[in-house]
């Protein structure tokens, strides 16, 4: 019985851990892709650009979805 409760609690830790390791990535490529979104826009004229707040606004909608669909 012991050995089952610890399996448990071990795949919950695991469940966690890799739960918090897509959540580090996901951080990361948001601020990455938005150093990235500036690099784009420099030396644009303002029609071709990308806005950053539409970007924004994607990013968080889509992050909600995964974790819905995860």
């Amino acid at each position: 019985m012991q050995t089952l409760m610890y399996s448990m609690i071990q795949l919950i830790q695991d469940a966690a851990l890799i739960g918090e390791q897509v959540y580090l990535v996901a951080v990361c490529q948001y601020y990455l892709e938005h150093y990235l979104l500036k690099e784009i826009n420099d030396g644009k004229e303002d029609k071709d650009k990308i806005s950053w707040d539409d970007f924004r606004c994607n990013y968080i909608e889509a992050i909600k979805i995964a974790k819905v669909l995860n």
